[in-house]
């Protein structure tokens, strides 16, 4: 909620609404922190906490790239495409450019729904599917597609899907 929304809540006036969205986003900045070169991400799961707090709450479809080392260690992260309320388009050369000249090994490709359900389309199928034959034909790894929910999340790996 906006401030003017909040302000109009039974006992609660502008002065105090200003005040909890203000501390509201101060605390999604500080959990919306980049993750530090070197962190580890070992599972889904540490991709939604890493991830989910910066995503979840988006209004626009927006596709993020996180790439990896031979260890799986972050070497860096970079939002790959913003797109309308249901849907956002990209090509995998937008990811595997980055990869490539990062000297990526791997890559964890995730998005956010904004309708708040982390179910996966045909179109994040069809996706997931490009990705890991063109990944796979310059030598990366797609370890995972992770769809970020309001407060929950969907793994194709973790739902042995990954093609």
């Amino acid at each position: 909620m906006s401030a003017a929304e909040l302000a109009t809540t039974a006992g609660i006036g502008f002065k105090h609404a200003t005040k909890v969205t203000a501390a509201i986003e101060a605390v999604r900045h500080l959990l919306s922190e980049p993750l530090e070169r070197g962190a580890t991400l070992g599972s889904a799961e540490d991709v939604f906490e890493a991830y989910g707090h910066r995503l979840r709450d988006l209004r626009r479809e927006s596709i993020w790239a996180v790439y990896l080392d031979t260890k799986s260690r972050v070497i860096c992260d970079e939002l790959v495409a913003v797109g309308g309320i249901d849907q956002c388009s990209m090509s995998p050369g937008d990811v595997l450019r980055t990869a490539l000249k990062v000297g990526a090994r791997s890559v964890i490709v995730l998005h956010n729904h904004p309708s708040g359900v982390p179910t996966p389309s045909p179109d994040d199928d069809a996706l997931t599917k490009e990705l890991r034959l063109s990944a796979k034909l310059v030598g990366l790894d797609l370890l995972d597609h992770v769809i970020i929910g309001d407060g929950s999340y969907f793994s194709y790996a973790g739902a042995r899907r990954l093609p």
